[in-house]
C-alpha cells in the first residue's frame, strides 16, 4: 500500500498549560480535500498553523510526500494559504495580487503563470480589475489563485466561506470544490459549519479538545457516528436515556423498547445514551412512545415537531400536516444509536 500524500503523525502542541492539539494523526491522499470540523477550541486552527509552519509542534511530524516539514519555516514548505479575511491588497488589480508572491520570476514568466492560474479559477477576464470592485465570492477566488500561483504541494484554507453572505455560500461552495478538484491540489480547510464541511470535504475530521473524534466521508459520520459527540455535532439529534438489553435492544421505559445500533463495547444491563435523528422518527397510530407536541417549526413542506415524552424531549421531522401544537402523539423509530453514558 502506498504512503499517503500528506500525513500528520501524533502532532501535539501546548500553549502554556493548554493542550491545543493532542497526539493528532491524520492522512490525506493526493488530490483529496480534508475538512477539519469542530467547535471553537477544538484545535482546528492550531492544526492548520502547524501545517503552514506558523507554529512548530512540541512532538509529532508533518510529512508531505515523505518529506518531514515539521521544523521548516513557512517559506520552505511549498504550502499555500488562503486566510479567513483573504488579505488582498486593495490598491492592486486582480493580476497584481495573484502575481505578488512570484517576485523570483521574470515578468514574462510571471505574467504567464498569473494568466494560467486565473484561468484555473475562472477569473481570467477580470485580471485587470481592482479587487475592490469584486464581489465577495470573486475575491475569494482571487485569494485562492494567489495561493496557487507559486505551485504549492498543499493548499490550506482557514474558514474559506465565513466572509460571504449566506445566500452566496451554497453556490460559492460548489465553485470552490469544482475548482480545487479540477486543479487536483491536496487541500486542508478549517470550518465550524457542518454543511460546509460536508459539501467541500472528501473526508471530514471531527476534532474535540485537540483530539480526533472520527474521520471519514460525510455519510459515514452521519450514519455511523463513533461517539455521542460526533452524533450530536454532525447533524441534528435527540438524546434520551435507556438501558441495554440482549439482542441490541434498549428499554426506554416499562412499555417501550427500541432496536439500537451500538458503538463501542456495551454490556447488557448498562445504562446508555440513545441518539435518534429527527428524520428517523415518525408519528404512528399504533403502539409507541407517547408524548405531546409542544412546538412546531415550519421548514417548507416539512416541519420540526418538538415532542415532550416521558423519556425527555424528542424532535421529529415530518409533513407540516402531521400534527399540531398540543396534540397527543405516539412515536416509532427506524434507527437509534446507543452510546455509553460515560461518552458525554
Amino acid at each position: 500500500m502506498s504512503n499517503p500524500f500528506l500525513s500528520l503523525e501524533s502532532l501535539t502542541k501546548k500553549f502554556d498549560e493548554h493542550l491545543a492539539v493532542d497526539a493528532l494523526s491524520l492522512d490525506v491522499e493526493q488530490g483529496d480535500l480534508l475538512a477539519l470540523l469542530g467547535p471553537s477550541g477544538s484545535g482546528k486552527t492550531t492544526t492548520l498553523r502547524l501545517l503552514a509552519g506558523f507554529e512548530f509542534p512540541d512532538s509529532g511530524r508533518v510529512v508531505v510526500e515523505g518529506d518531514d516539514l515539521s521544523r521548516r519555516p513557512p517559506a520552505e514548505r511549498k504550502v499555500g494559504m488562503v486566510f479567513q479575511h483573504y488579505a488582498l491588497f486593495p490598491h492592486m488589480t486582480v493580476a497584481e495580487n495573484v502575481g505578488f508572491g512570484l517576485a523570483d520570476l521574470n515578468k514574462t514568466d510571471r505574467d504567464t503563470r498569473v494568466r494560467a492560474v486565473l484561468e484555473q479559477v475562472h477569473m481570467g477576464e477580470l485580471a485587470g480589475r481592482p479587487v475592490t470592485a469584486l464581489s465577495g465570492g470573486q475575491q475569494q477566488r482571487v485569494a485562492v489563485a494567489r495561493a496557487l500561483a507559486p505551485q504549492p504541494r498543499v493548499l490550506l484554507l482557514d474558514e474559506p466561506l465565513s466572509n460571504l453572505d449566506p445566500t452566496l455560500r451554497e453556490s460559492t461552495r460548489t465553485e470552490l470544490r469544482d475548482s480545487l478538484k479540477e486543479i487536483g491540489i491536496t487541500s486542508v480547510f478549517v470550518t465550524h459549519e457542518q454543511e460546509e464541511a460536508f459539501a467541500l470535504g472528501d473526508q471530514v475530521a471531527v476534532l474535540r479538545n485537540g483530539r480526533l473524534e472520527q474521520v471519514g466521508p460525510a455519510p459515514e459520520l452521519y450514519e455511523k457516528p463513533a461517539s455521542l459527540f460526533v452524533a450530536t455535532f454532525v447533524g441534528r439529534g435527540s438524546v434520551i436515556k435507556g438501558t441495554l438489553l440482549e439482542g441490541d435492544v434498549a428499554r426506554i421505559n416499562d412499555d417501550v423498547s427500541w432496536k439500537v445500533r451500538t458503538s463501542g463495547a456495551l454490556t447488557v444491563g448498562e445504562n446508555v445514551n440513545l441518539m435518534v435523528r429527527p428524520e428517523s422518527i415518525r408519528f404512528t397510530d399504533g403502539a409507541g412512545l407517547g408524548g405531546t407536541v409542544r412546538h412546531v417549526r415550519y421548514s417548507g413542506a416539512r416541519a420540526f415537531f418538538s415532542v415532550e415524552t416521558g423519556a425527555g424531549p424528542i424532535e421529529v421531522e415530518a409533513s407540516v400536516h402531521a400534527a399540531g401544537a398540543g396534540d397527543t402523539v405516539r412515536l416509532e423509530v427506524d434507527a437509534v444509536h446507543a452510546f455509553p453514558q460515560s461518552d458525554e
